[in-house]
């Protein structure tokens, strides 16, 4: 054969096997979860929502995420295949996963009162479920669920993060002021659990009750709250947004603020600028034009990353390959935010850096150069493999 031949015989059998190789792609399907009526989106309180709360629902992160998995999946022979389901109450989305035949892995932007709903009641045995939007500390300990992987952060990574901060800082001393909802009592609890792991003092404990009840001034009034005790900073877990912007300048000494308001542990805030975050914050900007990329954005965009990126390990579709690429100790993901990300194999949480941000501003990213872990520095983030309660 002349050069001329060999080369078209190469080009007809390229062709032979693109299209043989176009067959046989296989479909895996993604479905993204979510309630109609989330109160969370409310447009007549998001314009009060603290920046640890959803400002709009995170199915465009997704998309952005299937869009950038395109070429992987033609590399690998399968078609990323994203649908999006709404509900109108949590027992029929249970009932969608527990009776549906088809091989889906669920996306869900849910409250943590629905995500634990739909903890006790999966009765389906081979589901993959990713967590995007509660960052209930249970949910990763006592109550956690080897069927359901975390890609935000818990509360317990949250304020360990502004832990290591106020130690770095050698603000030692704080008063913690909390709102009324369970949520509220949690995050304090979980600043408390991390207070007591780093030796940070809490000098004074309030409630806080947003009223103009005369009856109640002991607990509405932000100069009585906040200066009774010697204090370097105050701690404040607001999670609906109710008082907590009114501290700020407001307290009888002038002390920096951190939690729910001021100085915020977050997953994702648009202010990073390294590591490839400029990008998809431009990316997401530019199909969501009325507002920034959020956390919830984040852990959703990251979610459809991770399934991709444990196809890409096995070259399987298959659910048990899968979840062992998912809870493999190697997985390496590259998540924008600076090292590998991975999931905890003890808890199904994954392992990143948190952003400490004010609302224009990033302050610190933690773990905190000197924050140690003998195995991974992110595991000084949130429960260690040694503090676990939980039992798969």
């Amino acid at each position: 054969m002349t050069k001329i031949e060999n080369l078209k015989v190469l080009i007809i059998s390229f062709i032979l096997i693109s299209l043989t190789f176009i067959v046989q792609a296989k479909d895996l399907k993604i479905a993204y979860l979510d309630l109609t009526d989330d109160p969370r989106y409310d447009e007549n309180l998001i314009y009060a929502r603290i920046q640890l709360k959803p400002t709009g629902r995170p199915l465009i992160a997704v998309k952005i995420a299937e869009e950038e998995s395109k070429m992987m999946g033609d590399a690998l022979g399968i078609n990323f295949i994203l649908e999006n389901f709404s509900f109108d109450n949590i027992d029929n989305l249970n009932s969608f996963i527990n009776k549906n035949d088809e091989n889906f892995i669920y996306i869900v932007d849910l409250s943590s009162a629905d995500l634990k709903n739909l903890n006790q009641n999966i009765s389906k045995e081979e589901v993959i479920i990713f967590n995007v939007s509660s960052s209930d500390n249970l949910l990763r300990n006592e109550n956690c669920n080897k069927k359901i992987f975390h890609t935000i952060p818990s509360y317990n990574m949250l304020t360990d993060s502004l832990g290591q901060f106020l130690i770095k800082k050698n603000w030692k001393k704080v008063i913690l002021l909390k709102g009324p909802h369970e949520e509220d009592i949690q995050f304090a609890q979980s600043f408390k659990n991390s207070s007591k792991k780093m030796g940070i003092q809490i000098v004074e404990e309030k409630d806080f009750i947003l009223s103009n009840d005369p009856r109640e001034r002991e607990q509405n009034n932000i100069a009585l709250l906040s200066g009774d005790k010697k204090h370097d900073v105050i701690f404040l877990s607001d999670t609906e947004g109710e008082f907590g912007r009114y501290v700020p300048y407001n307290t009888k000494l002038p002390r920096p603020i951190i939690g729910t308001t001021g100085l915020t542990p977050e997953t994702w805030h648009w202010s990073f600028e390294r590591h490839g975050a400029p990008q998809l914050n431009s990316r997401f900007e530019k199909k969501e034009t009325n507002r920034r990329m959020s956390g919830y954005d984040y852990a959703a965009w990251i979610s459809f990353k991770s399934i991709v990126k444990a196809v890409k390990n096995t070259r399987s579709i298959l659910y048990e390959d899968i979840v062992k690429a998912l809870t493999d100790k190697n997985l390496r993901l590259d998540g924008f935010k600076g090292g590998s990300l991975s999931f905890r194999e003890w808890n199904n949480q994954l392992r990143q850096p948190i952003l400490l941000s004010t609302h224009n501003a990033l302050i610190e990213k933690t773990p905190i150069k000197g924050f140690l872990h003998e195995i991974n520095d992110m595991d000084t983030l949130g429960k260690d493999l040694k503090e676990t309660k939980c039992k798969f």
